[in-house]
């Protein structure tokens, strides 16, 4: 916990406020299954979103040692059924807390690129879901990708964004860990991908309520 708190006091000074030929292949041998945290009461999870309405999960990733960050994007429709998921790589010039921003970009832009509508976004930052949300402009360092953030949420109809528990964003963490292995951007629409099958079915395992 200690840590956590330091990791956001930065993050709010931050805010200025109070090559792999078969990559997804490699990725199914070398890595561990997600493993969850135990808890005592009802486990936060993912939700599927109201009847007509999308949900964008957006997450990243940081490996430290080889200064490569990691963006995964993942959308789902009421029935909790795949739409599209991305991924995408960026390199020593982001900070941390500015790829954090990327991942809620990238989602957005994916989003406007394919004319989707009708979107519930979900980040586990709140950092950066208070920074988007806030009117004003944002001068911190990461402020131009909020900016960009801000202007690509206004074209969207019907967009909303929330705040939730990284239990609940596995799917699009996974994509993220997945972007550093295979260090590449990679687009998926209509089938998902071998890398999150389990956990799609996994999140959904309970029947959707709307």
């Amino acid at each position: 916990m200690l840590f956590w708190a330091i990791w956001m006091v930065k993050n709010a000074k931050l805010l200025g406020e109070v090559p792999n030929p078969d990559p997804i292949a490699d990725f199914l041998r070398v890595t561990c299954s997600l493993s969850q945290p135990v808890s005592h009461g009802v486990s936060p999870r993912w939700l599927c979103p109201p009847i007509g309405r999308l949900k964008l999960n957006v997450d990243w990733a940081w490996d430290k040692e080889h200064c490569i960050r990691g963006v995964g994007i993942i959308i789902r429709n009421a029935e909790g059924n795949f739409v599209g998921a991305a991924t995408r790589v960026f390199m020593e010039m982001f900070s941390p807390i500015q790829v954090e921003a990327l991942a809620m970009r990238v989602g957005l832009e994916l989003v406007v690129e394919r004319g989707l509508i009708k979107i519930n976004i979900e980040s586990d930052a709140l950092h950066i879901v208070l920074a988007v949300l806030k009117s004003s402009m944002n001068s911190s360092p990461m402020g131009p990708i909020i900016e960009d953030t801000k202007f690509l949420l206004a074209l969207v109809v019907e967009a909303s964004v929330a705040h939730i528990h990284p239990q609940a964003n596995l799917v699009a963490h996974h994509l993220a860990r997945f972007a550093l292995h295979s260090r590449g951007n990679y687009t998926w629409f209509n089938e998902p991908p071998l890398i999150i099958s389990d956990l799609l079915v996994g999140d959904v395992s309970l029947p959707c309520t709307n």
